[in-house]
Order: C-alpha cells, then structure tokens, then sequence
C-alpha cells in the first residue's frame, strides 16, 4: 500500500481577553502496515465521526502521533489504548517508553524535531509519490480572526504569543518550509510553501 494523508478536521483557534475555543487539525497517514492518527485533539464526537468518514473506528489506529503536549492537541491520545503514542523522540508503550530516530513510520515518513513553540515539538514530513506534505502542528497556526500570512517572510516571522522561544520557531519554520511542498498547520488552512 503506497503511503496516503487525510485532513480529519482542519485547526481552529480563536483567543479572547476571557479565554479560548480551538481544535488542532487531526490528521490520518497510512502506509503499508501503519496508521497513524496525528493530534486527535479535544473532541471526540467530531474525531470519531472523521474516522468513520474515512471508513475507521478507534481500533484500525495502530500509531497516535502527538505534535506536542499542549492539551489541544494531545487530549485524546488514550482513546487509541494500546496503539503506543508518539511523541519526537519517544515512544510510548503505556508505561514503557523507548528512544525513537525519526524513522519508526517508515521511509515516507518522517518525524523531525521542531522546537520554538514548546521545548519539545516534533512534525510529520510524508511523502506521498513525488509530493512532500508537513504536518506542523502548532510550528505555524493563525487565530481564526487572524489573516493567514502568504509570503514567505510573514510566514516565518508571524508571532506566535504562547512560543517558548520566537527566534527559534522562525528558524525552524525557516529550515522546514525548505523541506516540504504543502504545510499544514496546527490551526488553520493548509497551504502551498513558499519558495521566496
């Protein structure tokens, strides 16, 4: 079986001076002998009916692929017990975690680190035939009363207000947009990466 990405839900977040709303974009890999849920998020009515979309229920993942720890992204890990979790350089097994390189997916798959948001971020470069698509997490994400950037420079320096390290993240979106043709972010749309 040749290697194959869905969009499940597509990210959204809106701030307020009292709080927030926001979901991740979750997406599905699957390649020969794995699939792979990235960032099942906070709702589980709306993953669950995403994956029967697709033709799943919760017992065909075989792999959760978490971006980072922020609650947005990771809440619904344990809904896919005992499909190990995965994050950066560790998977988890329950409670037995292993060291990781990168490439436990496969060839087409692969996980690189993407720090600057949080300490320990990590992104899903797949390949799917000659086309090389990056699932980002929240390496790039715009609030939904936000215009989403388009040129190369606004996408690399837009602010991100809960980054860990700003300078940072804009050298990581700087290397990583180099690596892939289609970006999809934590929240917001997927797009086309930027050359110049």
């Amino acid at each position: 079986m040749k290697t194959t990405l869905a969009i499940l839900a597509e990210g959204r977040a809106h701030f307020t001076s009292r709080g927030w709303t926001d979901t991740p974009s979750t997406v599905l890999v699957r390649s020969s002998n794995k699939t792979i849920l990235v960032d099942p998020g906070v709702d589980e009515l709306r993953l669950v009916k995403a994956l029967r979309k697709q033709g799943m229920e919760k017992e065909d993942i075989t792999h959760v692929f978490v971006t980072h720890m922020h609650f947005d992204h990771c809440l619904l890990a344990h809904l896919f017990h005992p499909a190990p979790v995965v994050l950066g350089d560790c998977i988890y097994h329950g409670t037995t975690g292993i060291w990781n390189d990168g490439t436990c997916f496969g060839p087409d798959i692969r996980i690189l680190r993407s720090r600057g948001h949080t300490t320990s971020d990590s992104c899903l470069l797949v390949r799917e035939n000659e086309k090389r698509t990056l699932v980002a997490g929240d390496l790039f994400w715009w609030d939904t009363k936000d215009e989403q950037e388009k040129t190369r420079t606004g996408i690399i320096t837009h602010q991100d207000p809960f980054a860990f390290d700003q300078a940072l993240l804009e050298k990581e979106r700087e290397r990583l947009l180099d690596l892939a043709d289609i970006i999809i972010p934590g929240h917001g749309r997927p797009f086309v990466s930027p050359r110049t």
